[in-house]
């Protein structure tokens, strides 16, 4: 498998380098230090049969992972021709796995999506590694994803672990940017996300990671529409609300990664689900049913970010 970034990378890189100048690592960008144009990820062009996806995070990542099955099955997505795998720790970051991979802590996936098999489910994290994954998608813990400084040197850790055990010479380093946390001071989270942009931009233009997942800003650009709720499209002021939330999650995820691959696109899905009285049972606050209408809302809020990955909401 081989992606096409050799071309798109450095301008990309190139563009957004102002973005970042003059800025503290912890500090949010102005939105007037953000480019005019829109900015993409660099293209994804699949050269071999089959997609193999290892996601290492948290239950954020699960969140991500929920509907890719529904929704590949919705846009003839061929179960036997990808997979992701996941290996996650609840309330865990960067600092966690680079500590695993240090004390050869036994890990273990799981097949989350898909239908394609990988040789082994356990072992070291640079074991697990070591198998023909040709993404490998990472994130950092929300209460931290806002600061780039929290990301070292543990990124630097997983980065060089995954570039040199990973059999596949072209894996994609991809990059979960999660959806902005609330707090008192920041109760939409709109301050929070800008700062998760800036710490992404971090990432991508230092090399670390080759596509950034924009799940913040599609949240985001749902917490400032119709479906959004009193607790801003979370369950527990946390993890992302049943349905329509955890969908927007799945369905950014699909769009930036599994879309390009398939030729198909998530604005063809007709996903619908009506949340049951056992979903309602585990949620502090609301729940919001996924039907045409406010599908339709959230595919607008996924696609718009999808577009603009490294550009955060305006009002």
């Amino acid at each position: 498998m081989s992606f096409c970034f050799s071309l798109m990378k450095p301008l990309l890189a190139g563009c957004l380098a102002a973005c970042l100048a003059g800025c503290e690592e912890n500090d949010f960008i102005p939105l007037s230090d953000f480019p005019d144009e829109t900015h993409t990820n660099p293209p994804i062009v699949l050269r071999s049969d089959t997609l193999r996806i290892l996601a290492i995070g948290n239950s954020y990542t699960r969140i991500a992972i929920e509907w890719i099955d529904t929704i590949a099955a919705h846009l003839n997505a061929d179960y036997e021709k990808f997979c992701i795998y996941a290996v996650t720790v609840s309330d865990k970051g960067l600092d966690y796995w680079a500590q695993a991979y240090r004390q050869h802590e036994i890990l273990h996936l799981e097949r989350q999506a898909g239908a394609v098999t990988v040789p082994s489910d356990s072992g070291t994290l640079e074991a697990l590694v070591r198998q023909p994954w040709d993404m490998v998608m990472l994130q950092q813990i929300s209460s931290r994803a806002n600061d780039s400084r929290s990301f070292h040197p543990y990124i630097d850790t997983l980065v060089n672990v995954l570039r040199r055990e990973c059999p596949n010479p072209d894996v994609i380093i991809v990059w979960h940017n999660v959806w902005a946390r609330l707090s008192d001071e920041d109760e939409t989270g709109d301050m929070n996300q800008r700062w998760n942009i800036a710490a992404s931009l971090h990432l991508l233009n230092s090399g670390y990671v080759d596509v950034i997942v924009p799940v913040c800003q599609a949240v985001q650009y749902a917490r400032h529409s119709p479906v959004n709720t009193p607790h801003y499209l979370t369950r527990d002021g946390s993890h992302l609300t049943e349905a329509v939330g955890t969908y927007i999650a799945s369905a950014t995820l699909f769009e930036t990664l599994l879309a390009p691959v398939f030729h198909c696109s998530v604005t063809d899905d007709n996903t619908v689900h009506i949340v049951t009285d056992y979903e309602k049972s585990w949620h502090k606050y609301e729940t919001v049913n996924l039907d045409d209408s406010t599908r339709s809302v959230a595919l607008g809020c996924v696609l718009k970010a999808v577009a603009a990955p490294f550009t955060p909401f305006k009002q």
